[in-house]
Order: structure tokens, then sequence, then C-alpha cells
């Protein structure tokens, strides 16, 4: 199937795609702002499109928007094709702002076009939306909320109460074949997939137990499933410098030791085991969408290849002396390749996840 993601540059699109390309295995058509020209032509190949360009912030969002809006459905309507397409709305349609005016535009141009067309389509109304890579001060509060305790910024927090999702808890039913055998054409996805309705002040809490933990050594995952997604997203937003740990090591005549998890209460999601890895050898190559892993290099020397999926940045460690631990966060893509010429390469690995063969949340793809 091909896929067209009006907004595949951005947070939502970006998760959908990753989605949409290695769990589902579609082909993604390559579109990006530089091709409104071509549109047309993208729509004449897709079997299906997603709408999710929206400007959220700034001067001017309405005028803005429906720019972006009446663009998409001209060409549209030119293609006469009746094509499946989903728009991602959002459930602060019913505020009095430009940003509320610009989305029931958008629900109502979009339809009237798919209507002319006989063309399938759905409208989600999704509450605020949170997960990795989200844009801090445009996103979400959770998004400015990770960004300001990494860097040390206050934050402004209210008491606000607030519904929020997952996006990769959204992703999922979007990309769900099923979704068009659905009769209602607007679809508030709360009433099918988690959401959490949180006071802004309890989520920043949370977050800061995760700062003050993840600053301290301490990676205590799985206290609950809100948690686990409030963790990931934290370590969407550390840079690259601070995936490696550093041990205090209790060294005397008989060698050394050091505590892998530090006073880490485990649980029976939690997994850990020892691999060798022979000479020249190589491991890895994939990536996931929501497991977290740490890797410990107890002996032998060793390369340690990341690609950030996001940004496309490449980068490495060059692991000459153990014992050296590493973060993984979810959406890099990771390899280690053994640098001995005679002995194993022995690694100790932690992920917050036992492996599921039936569901394993690994992705292969070369570095």
């Amino acid at each position: 199937m091909n896929v067209l993601i009006i907004g595949k540059n951005g947070f939502i699109g970006f998760h959908l795609e990753m989605y949409f390309k290695y769990h589902l295995k579609y082909n993604i058509l390559d579109f990006n702002r530089n091709d409104w020209d071509n549109l047309e032509d993208f729509i004449q190949k897709a079997d299906l499109v997603v709408f999710n360009s929206c400007i959220i912030r700034g001067d001017d969002i309405f005028e803005k928007n429906v720019k972006i809006i009446d663009k998409f459905v001209t060409k549209f309507r030119k293609t006469k094709k009746p094509i499946n397409t989903i728009l991602i709305s959002s459930s602060q349609r019913e505020a009095n702002n430009e940003y509320a005016r610009s989305k029931i535009y958008a629900e109502e141009t979009i339809k009237n076009a798919c209507i002319e067309l006989g063309a399938n389509f759905k409208i989600l109304i999704t509450p605020n939306i949170f997960g990795p890579f989200s844009k801090p001060n445009y996103n979400s509060a959770i998004s400015t909320f990770c960004f300001n305790l990494i860097n040390n910024y206050e934050s402004k927090v209210n008491d606000a109460k607030v519904k929020f999702v997952y996006v990769e808890d959204l992703v999922k039913f979007l990309c769900n074949p099923n979704l068009f055998e659905i009769q209602d054409q607007f679809i508030d996805i709360s009433k099918y997939i988690i959401t959490y309705e949180k006071n802004i002040k309890d989520i920043y809490n949370i977050l800061l137990q995760i700062d003050q933990a993840f600053k301290n050594k301490k990676f205590n995952l799985n206290k609950d499933d809100l948690y686990n997604k409030l963790y990931i997203t934290y370590l969407s937003f550390i840079d690259k410098d601070d995936f490696e740990i550093k041990h205090e090591l209790k060294e005397d005549e008989r060698g050394w030791l050091f505590e892998y998890n530090n006073k880490q209460d485990f649980s029976e999601k939690d997994h850990m085991f020892v691999s060798a890895t022979m000479p020249q050898k190589i491991r890895g190559n994939h990536f996931h969408f929501h497991k977290f892993e740490k890797f410990s290099f107890l002996h032998g020397k060793a390369k340690l290849k990341f690609l950030n999926l996001k940004t496309n940045e490449k980068f490495e460690f060059i692991i000459d002396q153990s014992p050296k631990t590493f973060i993984i966060p979810p959406f890099y893509v990771h390899s280690i390749e053994s640098l001995e010429q005679e002995k194993e390469c022995i690694i100790l690995f932690y992920s917050n996840e036992k492996f599921d063969g039936g569901n394993p949340d690994t992705y292969f793809l070369n570095i």
C-alpha cells in the first residue's frame, strides 16, 4: 500500500511514517513542503491519504492553516480520485481561538471534498498528544517540561486538568486496517484507546521524579504504564553525551566491581542477559518503538553506533576499556561491532521488556 502523509516531517507525521513503514511494511510517498506543485501526482499514486499539516502556534494561525488546507483540497479535487482519507483533528476545536477555528475549517472543507469525490473519510478527534521527539514549547506541556528539566530551566506549572494520549497508541489506532469499518465519520479516539486525564502539576511531578532518578543513575521503569511512557518521552530529549553512564568502580588487588542497577526495583517485566560477541562480528542494526535498553560492556573493545531516526544524525562511541554502560532510547538504530582480534567482547544487556517472539518490537535497519 502507498501512503501519503501531509505533514510527515512533524511530530505525529514522524511516528506515522515509522509505524506504517516498519511495522506494516507500507510504502511512504516522499512528499514534503517543496512538493506542493506536484501534489496531484502523489495523490494519484496513493492508496491512503493522512492529513496532519497544521500550524499550532504563532501569528496569523487561522490564515496560514486555511492556505495549507485550501491548497490541499484544490489539488485533491483535481485528481477526481475517491481515495481513503484520514484527517487528524483535535479536541481543542471547541476552544475559542484561531487554532480551533482552523481545525473546524479543515474538518468541513476536507469532509465536503471527500463527499464530492465519493471518498471514504475519517476525522479523528484527539486530545493532547505526547511522546518521543515532540517539540518543546510547541506540541505539548509534557515536551516542554522534559526539555526544561533536562536543561535546568524553570517551567510554569498550573493546576489545570488535561486529557493526554500517547502518540504510539494513537498511531496504532490510526494505522489499523479496520479503521474504515467504523461507521462514524467523526471518531472520538478516547472511546477506543487509553487516555490519561491528569492534573498538569501531577504530570510535572512524575517528570521531576524521572529527571532526578535519571541524573542520579537510577533507571527505574515499570512503575506503571503512564510512568513508562513519560520516561520514554523524557529520554528522547537527552543529549547524546548523556548516553554513557559513568561507573563508580570498587577496585582492589583482586579486580573491580560495580553496581549495575543501584537501588533499582526490578519487576517481572525487566529482562537481563549476557552475550559474547566474537571478534569482528556485528550485532544489532535495529531499533525499537518503545523498548528501553542499557548495554554494559564488561570485557573487550567495541564500537557502538547510533542513528537518530528523527534527525538522521549518526554518531558512535569507541569502547576501548571496560566497564562502560550506555543508554539505548527508542527510535535510535544501534549496532555493536566487536573490535577484538582474538577474544570475545562480553556485554550485559538490560531491557525494560522481556523478549516476545510474537511482538518483538525490533525493526532491522542497517546504519
